[in-house]
């Protein structure tokens, strides 16, 4: 049976929408095949929101939209076309099925009794890129109406009288910017790529889910936590599933562990830093934004609520990790404190006899069924290694110093020979790895290699006018050869860029997109300090120089505690005005309801006078 998936992501995200789905039906152990055969059909591009695939049943099918958290729906294909009129015409026409002159592609067979009669449907016109008016999709649904034998008062029904089959008819438009100088009244307008119509089988879970998990709603994050979409993107390439044993060595927050647990994962978390494991440092609940964002999160549940999950006042006001899994009612991970870049004294997995592995062991000693994590990138968070405090030599930077830290292509090849090592086979690793935009693109040289892991996927996301990071996916294919490879066979052939120093970097001529915006702000600064010269030297004139050790025509820059008092202030602004609104939209339904009682009772007095 063919069905369309509609996906609803953020774009940053559109690129893993067809891993996830494949990943969702092996980790579900059902088969799926992407139908591609079509040029305007293939789903290659990371900017479509539309897949066909074919599968077994419409169970099959409700399963796939229940897994997977960046799919909007399922619908049972009826056709599929490269326009409206040809999509028309294929409903219309006495064909079978198959694909008509790279055309059209038929579904099922229309009309169907056994799975779907006219008169129980109705139509439903959807568009994508391109906004209608309520006229155009009317004349559209009654084409649509036509062409289906459906009464054309279907398409309309009635809210006592609505009915169960809901068709969509979906138009898919070329996304258009606005151009140079548009007014604010310009629309877009692009070409028409493809045309679905379908019966909806299933919505996903997507929202109640992303709602639930939100950031904004936990007690307990830290600056770099991991959004509750992408933690369960990487929970589902890695097919985490009941009872699996998961790890996340730079764990944090513990944001990824949640998602893992949500599907009833014994997680286990990891990080060289206690003190983010337990509550964050002094600083980090001295600081006036992570209070309010503890406040607001809290004063999202209700007092029962709190009190079912077991969390104290205490505790509401000062959270910590565990608090999280409490609030969503998870197993909480065990925790561990490790210095990552020692792994390998510190996690000594052994063979079934409980002694190291030789030369005569043939088996696999992993422990792990997967690995997923989002190591530092050095940016906003260091990449720190804990060292003894003794005589022993510690390594420094190049030409300074200043002790080095733990570079990123050291945390990967580390993390490719701990999930060697631990992984059982079938295992995945998955991982974020931070890359550049520059003309020095990203190849998979820069990867670590080892012989007992495979390379599943390697899919970009742009976070920045700077930097890419790819989520690497590998899969452990086979036990770890004796003796095992050594560090420096495994170690990448090709150096990665610096990032920090990019960062820091303001002259970057291959980048284009980074030059622009660094124009941009170049003269908005530029405008702002003659605002400032000229509203000093006119405020100098008039009450004289009265501001001693301030630079003229400078803006006085501002402290961190000032900026945050300012962030404070506008959230607080913010949450009161949107508190107000929602006061308002509860006194408006309720007075809405309250007449249409009183509506209702005067029509039950009227026929019962008669």
């Amino acid at each position: 049976m063919l069905f369309f998936g509609w996906f609803a992501c953020n774009s940053s995200l559109a690129a893993f929408c067809l891993e996830e789905l494949r990943a969702a039906a092996a980790t579900l152990g059902v088969d799926i095949h992407v139908q591609e055969c079509l040029p305007w059909l293939r789903a290659d591009s990371s900017q479509t929101a539309f897949c066909v695939f074919d599968a077994a049943s419409v169970a099959v099918a409700r399963q796939l939209a229940g897994r997977c958290v960046l799919l909007r729906a399922v619908h049972l294909l009826i056709a599929a076309a490269a326009s409206v009129e040809d999509l028309l015409a294929c409903i219309a026409g006495t064909s079978d099925g198959g694909i008509g002159e790279a055309k059209w592609l038929r579904g099922m067979a229309w009309p169907d009794d056994t799975i779907l009669r006219p008169a129980d449907c109705t139509v439903q016109v959807e568009t994508i890129g391109r906004h209608y008016t309520l006229e155009e999709k009317t004349a559209l649904a009654t084409r649509v109406s036509v062409a289906m034998r459906i009464l054309p008062d279907a398409s309309r029904p009635r809210a006592t009288e609505q009915r169960p089959h809901r068709l969509s008819f979906v138009v898919e438009h070329a996304i258009e910017n606005a151009p140079t100088g548009a007014l604010a009244s310009w629309l877009p307008c692009g070409r028409v790529l493809r045309v679905f119509c379908g019966a909806l089988v299933s919505e996903s879970n997507r929202q109640h889910l992303l709602a639930t998990y939100d950031l904004k709603r936990r007690p307990y994050i830290g600056t770099t936590s991991m959004p509750s979409e992408p933690a369960f993107v990487m929970v589902h390439l890695a097919h985490v599933r009941r009872g699996n044993y998961v790890c996340d060595p730079f764990c944090g927050t513990g944001s990824i562990l949640i998602a893992a647990a949500h599907y009833g994962a014994v997680t286990l978390g990891a990080d060289a830093d206690a003190r983010v494991m337990r509550g964050g440092s002094l600083r980090c609940k001295a600081s006036k934004q992570q209070q309010q964002q503890r406040e607001v999160a809290v004063r999202s549940y209700t007092q029962d609520t709190l009190e079912r999950a077991g969390i104290t006042a205490a505790e509401a006001e000062a959270p910590s990790m565990w608090t999280n899994f409490k609030l969503y009612g998870l197993t909480p991970p065990d925790r561990v404190r490790m210095n990552f870049a020692n792994w390998h004294a510190a996690l000594r997995p052994c063979n079934m006899h409980g002694r190291e592995k030789g030369p005569t062991d043939r088996g696999d000693r992993g422990f792990l069924d997967a690995i997923v994590t989002d190591p530092p990138y050095g940016i906003r968070e260091p990449r720190k290694k804990a060292t003894r405090l003794t005589g022993e030599k510690v390594e420094m930077e190049e030409g300074t110093d200043i002790p080095a830290c733990y570079p990123v292509s050291s945390i990967v090849l580390d993390l490719m020979l701990f999930a060697a090592e631990s992984l059982v086979l079938g295992g995945r690793l998955v991982f974020w790895y931070p890359t550049t935009t520059t003309t020095t693109r990203y190849t998979d040289d820069e990867l670590p290699t080892h012989p007992s892991l495979r390379l599943v996927c390697d899919i970009p996301q742009r976070v920045s006018l700077k930097i890419v990071r790819h989520l690497i996916v590998m899969e452990k294919t086979r036990p770890v050869p004796f003796p095992p490879p050594s560090r420096a066979s495994c170690a990448a052939t090709r150096q990665a860029p610096d990032l920090r120093a990019l960062m820091d970097a303001t002259d970057l001529p291959d980048n284009a997109d980074y030059m622009h915006y660094r124009s941009k702000l170049l003269r908005k600064r530029d405008s702002t300090r003659r605002y400032f010269a000229t509203t000093t030297s006119s405020s100098l004139s008039t009450h004289g120089d009265d501001r001693p050790g301030e630079a003229k025509g400078e803006r006085r820059k501002l402290s961190r505690a000032e900026r945050q008092d300012i962030i404070v202030a506008n959230r607080e602004r913010n949450l009161q005005q949107k508190r107000q609104q929602q006061k308002q939209q509860q006194l408006t339904w309720r007075e809405e309801n309250r007449q249409s009682d009183n509506e209702g009772e005067g029509e039950r007095g009227r026929h019962s006078s008669k």
